[in-house]
């Protein structure tokens, strides 16, 4: 009688946990030539998008890699960081050049005449109670919407 409860219990666990095949194991299906097909096309597109990825960051490098040598590290370290808060390339030299004349590159520069703050050094009537000057990623893309709206004129160039 325990001889055969032995046996029992392990087949009964088989057989409520999907059969001895491992039916709700993943990796090991088989898919029809449809889906093989269409596993081809995900992976085409990701290494596209992975190429384009790749694109992308070798121009932000070169990118930093000019500014930084124009201007010196503290401004071009910032490309990246613009890219990233959505200032098209098309306008990052002019943006590097208003960052190393307003600031420095210092996103803590503060104007103690004007009380203009941050990388852009914004006028307290843009940000006063709203955001917060002083962090980079807000400032660059503030100034970001700025200059769609108004183009450089803010920074008077």
């Amino acid at each position: 009688m325990k001889f055969t409860r032995l046996i029992l219990l392990p087949v009964a666990a088989i057989i409520l946990l999907g059969g001895a095949q491992g039916v709700s194991a993943r990796g090991y299906e088989s898919v029809g030539i449809r889906e093989a097909h269409h596993k081809v096309q995900v992976a085409k597109r990701d290494v596209a998008r992975a190429k384009a990825r790749l694109r992308a960051a070798r121009k932000v490098e070169q990118e930093t890699r000019h500014h930084i040598n124009q201007y010196g590290v503290n401004v071009g370290r910032w490309v990246w960081l613009a890219n990233d808060v959505g200032w098209p390339s098309s306008q990052w030299s002019q943006l590097m050049y208003v960052i190393n004349r307003e600031s420095g590159g210092s996103p803590k520069a503060y104007n103690s005449s004007s009380g203009a703050s941050g990388l852009m050094q914004f006028l307290p009537a843009w940000w006063q109670g709203k955001w917060n000057p002083y962090n980079p990623r807000v400032n660059l893309r503030h100034g970001c919407l700025a200059w769609r709206v108004s183009g450089w004129a803010p920074w008077a160039l």
